[in-house]
């Protein structure tokens, strides 16, 4: 049986060397048969000199030109994108009631100072209440729905959360 798989191997071999052969010959014969004196009739882009040539331009223009176009617009829309992000969430000024309770809650609790914001929906606080306290610190107190307080925070913002020294945000 040895010599059956050994004839098996050596035709298969035999094969593999004719077509490695025959594709290298094929392979090197256009550019043998390009081996000849140029001639502007040879040139690959010979009827690109025509008018065929000038739609073939406008063609890589309009081309280019729409690529280009939407390169911008997805620049344009990730950087909004962005700019939405950085700008903040949803928060808007109290208003109202909800404004006088907020305030009274938050001076309650911090014992006094001046109301410099307030705003809906911050760090996951109901309601946000910036204080300026008698020695100069800017504290951020956070409410639940219900005035209450669930956080204190000193804060380095100005009002409307102009960045202040030493603000990392």
């Amino acid at each position: 049986m040895s010599g059956v798989g050994e004839e098996k191997e050596s035709r298969m071999r035999d094969w593999i060397t004719a077509l490695s052969l025959l594709t290298t010959a094929l392979i090197a014969a256009p550019a043998m048969a390009q081996e000849r004196p140029w001639e502007w009739g040879m040139h690959p882009g010979w009827w690109m000199w025509g008018a065929g040539g000038m739609v073939m331009v406008l063609m890589m223009l309009v081309f280019w030109g729409l690529v280009i176009a939407a390169l911008v617009l997805v620049v344009g829309a990730v950087s909004t994108g962005f700019a939405i992000a950085a700008a903040g969430g949803d928060e808007q000024p109290l208003t109202g009631s909800d404004l006088e309770q907020a305030k009274a809650a938050a001076l309650a609790h911090t014992g006094g100072g001046t109301v410099t914001e307030t705003e809906t929906g911050d760090d996951g606080a109901a309601y946000s209440v910036e204080v300026r306290l008698a020695d100069g610190t800017q504290v951020e107190v956070n409410l639940d729905g219900n005035f209450d307080v669930i956080g204190q925070a000193t804060d380095d913002d100005g009002p409307g959360d102009q960045e202040g020294p030493g603000d990392d945000d």
